[in-house]
């Protein structure tokens, strides 16, 4: 699922490769390092309500295949999902299969 990303003086969009109630991991077009901080705004297809999510990157790999642009897969944590916000994301976890 593509998804938006923002962190200090930078949006980006990213990939969702994989979805949980506590994480995520992404493909992005930035590094970034163990322990940051950032937000991603979720906007899925079929449900009227975005909403944004802050994360601390729990880890973080750079890959470049077959000549593509480099990109890194970033492993997240939730800093906290609201209670609206757990709903909502349990509706976009079914969605996408990964319930």
């Amino acid at each position: 699922m593509k998804v938006s990303c923002i962190a200090e003086y930078r949006v980006f969009d990213a990939r969702t490769e994989n979805l949980s109630l506590s994480g995520a991991l992404l493909k992005s077009p930035f590094e970034f390092s163990p322990g940051e901080d950032f937000a991603i705004v979720f906007n899925p297809p079929g449900l009227r309500s975005m909403f944004t999510v802050a994360v601390r990157v729990v880890w973080s790999s750079c890959e470049q295949a077959d000549g593509d642009p480099r990109s890194y897969q970033l492993g997240v944590r939730y800093h906290h999902l609201s209670s609206g916000n757990r709903k909502i994301f349990k509706e976009v976890l079914n969605m996408a299969g990964n319930a």
